[in-house]
């Protein structure tokens, strides 16, 4: 839905009301509402309404206040504006009052509150009357009733070019809908224009390295590490890397390997670099007698940044599905999760990360570094170009972690798998 800009309605009331005024062929062009009532308490639920559905609510600049304090000294002018009942006793102040809300402030939406008037036929007609000369004067401008009456009434209102909704609360939920359904037209469709070609993939198994170096090669980097063979190999490729180093066991037959004890963290010295050697090696034999052992990995201890995990399902009816989401306690207690249809490019990786409720952690939240944000998008965006090329033999795709670095700095994978359909 979110792709092919398709509006998700919970309920037929909501499907028939955007629906309806959609149909008037008016959407706004950004989120920022104005509310015009006369009633401060139904402007003030309006006001809680428009925050719940992600609305903005921007004062009217300081000059336009002035001139709705010149017509009514006691209305609330703020936004929203209570021009109060006062407008009954003169209905030209209803075209003075939203004359100066749609041409004082730079709104892309007004909801105006009238509550039952529609029940009196008579003053409906005036009230109309007042606002024609609104729609003459902004004939481009969204502008949504809130009125309840009977049908024969509320549709003089609706000839007029003003829709009506009769629930508030909902009227600014119908405006948040048409604005999301513009901003999906904004955005056109995802496109993979300018991403580079991804390799193909093979069926059959692959150890951790084999999958990072694919994925390295995909668009996925990774840190710098070393296949070895014996314990003194390992002292050797650890000296090389530089310390602290990493070593996991290397098997395409063991996929989880911090259960059976196959990973040693932050080594510091090439004793602790051979003995961890032979530890990982025994643990593994013992928990998997019969795996393919490949060696052990001797990798970069990396450690300055933000953990992230990627991965991609093959969905049955939707084909490749790609998954970002923040590491740790975020994707295990918080499911902090996003997902999107593979292929698509780096904007709307960027959506995907900006849809995580900790995004603001990768953005420097209270003080701290600010992540390398185009880096995870780049590598998002490139995976998923993968994950499309290879649709038959891919079955599943995990990246956990992927260490996102501060910013300028990149990101690497520090474990990787790939499970192929075969």
């Amino acid at each position: 839905f979110e792709r092919y800009n398709a509006y998700r309605c919970l309920t037929v009331d909501e499907l028939i009301d955007i629906t309806h005024a959609a149909s008037k062929g008016v959407l706004p062009k950004g989120r920022n509402v104005a509310v015009g009532s006369i009633s401060g308490g139904a402007a003030v639920m309006m006001a809680d309404a428009a925050s719940d559905a992600g609305l903005e609510m921007e004062p009217l600049p300081d000059a336009a206040q002035a001139k709705l304090k010149e017509l009514i000294p006691f209305a609330g002018t703020r936004n929203p504006v209570d021009f109060t009942a006062m407008v009954y006793n003169d209905l030209s102040l209803i075209t003075k009052n939203f004359d100066v809300i749609l041409g004082g402030g730079n709104y892309d939406a007004v909801v105006g509150f009238f509550a039952f008037l529609a029940y009196s036929e008579q003053l409906s007609e005036s009230i109309i009357e007042a606002l024609k000369p609104i729609r003459e004067k902004y004939p481009d401008a969204l502008i949504l009733m809130s009125v309840t009456g009977p049908k024969h009434v509320l549709d003089k209102f609706e000839e007029a070019g003003f829709p009506c909704i009769a629930e508030p609360y909902r009227a600014l939920e119908v405006v948040a809908a048409l604005a999301k359904i513009e901003e999906g037209f904004q955005k056109g469709l995802p496109s993979i224009e300018g991403m580079p070609e991804a390799p193909t993939l093979k069926p059959g198994k692959y150890n951790e390295m084999e999958a990072k170096a694919i994925l390295a090669e995909a668009g996925v980097p990774c840190a710098q590490e070393k296949l070895v063979n014996s314990a003194d190999d390992a002292a050797s490729a650890a000296s090389e890397i530089g310390y602290p180093v990493v070593m996991k066991i290397v098997s395409p037959d063991i996929l989880h390997k911090t259960e059976i004890g196959g990973v040693a963290l932050g080594l510091a010295d090439d004793g602790a670099v051979k003995s961890a050697y032979n530890e990982i090696m025994e643990r593994a034999k013992a928990a998997y007698p019969d795996a393919k052992i490949d060696g052990i990995m001797v990798g970069r201890m990396v450690t300055n940044g933000t953990e992230m995990i990627l991965g991609v399902q093959s969905d049955v009816v939707f084909g490749p599905v790609v998954m970002a989401g923040l590491g740790g306690i975020f994707t295990e207690v918080l499911k902090d999760v996003t997902f999107m249809r593979a292929p698509f490019g780096k904007r709307e990786a960027m959506e995907m990360i900006d849809r995580l409720k900790g995004s603001a952690i990768l953005k420097g939240a209270r003080g701290t570094e600010k992540a390398d944000i185009e880096a995870v998008a780049e590598a998002i965006a490139r995976l998923s170009v993968f994950a499309d090329k290879n649709e038959d033999v891919l079955d599943s795709i995990d990246v956990n972690p992927l260490l996102v670095l501060p910013e300028g700095e990149g990101a690497v994978a520090l474990d990787g798998l790939i499970v192929t359909k075969e």
